[in-house]
């Protein structure tokens, strides 16, 4: 079961839908620093698209210092950019 949840709508990239998806359940908490994501193979399974489209999403949040990789554990929500990123969506 996934922490986060997309709501598809024509118009919208995915990947970027899928973003907007993981960017809200950070800020509202579902999300919280240090919590592991699931892999990409289980998102895609669980949300029905292409595991390349969400390689793009995590990439994408990850250069958004929304996410981080670390060695032998996976993508974590990151400890650093949370404060900054929730200041930034606010204005």
């Amino acid at each position: 079961m996934l922490k986060f949840s997309v709501t598809f709508k024509s118009g919208i990239p995915i990947y970027e839908q899928v973003v907007f998806g993981i960017k809200k359940a950070i800020i509202s908490g579902q999300l919280k620093p240090g919590d592991q994501m699931p892999s990409v193979r289980e998102i895609s399974k669980e949300l029905r698209i292409s595991p390349i489209t969400i390689q793009k999403a995590i990439s994408q949040l990850a250069r958004d210092n929304l996410l981080e990789t670390r060695v032998g554990i996976g993508t974590v929500v990151s400890e650093l950019g949370i404060a900054s990123q929730k200041r930034k969506w606010l204005y």
